[in-house]
């Protein structure tokens, strides 16, 4: 009996450290300016930081996932017949992030572009999980907002730090 609760115990464990990711993904759809979604439209997702780009395609609904990706700033850039071609930069993406990037092309011809600078607003609206990314400096000084000394953060509310 011992023996099938250690199985059963490691088995959840297992699945519990499966489930904690170090990456994002970035999903969205793609329309023109009347709403109507646009299948088949080339979306290309590139990390500035590195230059590695994942080509995806819209599905019938115009809809796109780019899972798997690594923390960084991405950049999209989507092409399809008979619409002007479209790039949006400023994308930032964290660990665990599912990041929505809608975009609506205007009609016109390829060689024809709009493109987007500034970071992108993100919202996220594929769960209910809040998270924040906090760097190690801050951490190690024991800001209270940064998961430090939680006695610091104690103080803080009190006044006394």
């Amino acid at each position: 009996m011992r023996k099938l609760i250690l199985v059963v115990a490691c088995a959840a464990l297992g699945l519990t450290a499966w489930a904690q990711t170090s990456t994002g993904t970035i999903t969205g759809s793609i329309t023109d300016t009347s709403g109507a979604a646009i299948a088949g439209a080339k979306v290309q997702i590139v990390n500035t930081g590195t230059n590695a780009k994942v080509d995806v395609a819209t599905n019938l609904e115009g809809n796109y996932t780019a899972p798997l990706l690594p923390p960084g700033s991405y950049k999209v850039a989507v092409a399809a017949s008979g619409f002007k071609g479209f790039e949006q930069a400023g994308i930032q993406l964290q660990v665990q992030q599912q990041a929505r990037v809608n975009i609506v092309l205007q009609v016109g011809a390829m060689t024809e572009s709009v493109t987007i600078q500034g970071d992108a607003a993100l919202v996220e609206a594929t769960t209910s999980s809040i998270g924040k990314v906090v760097d190690n400096k801050r951490v190690f000084a024991g800001e209270p907002d940064a998961g430090g000394d939680g006695r610091d953060w104690q103080r803080a509310q009190r006044g006394k730090l």
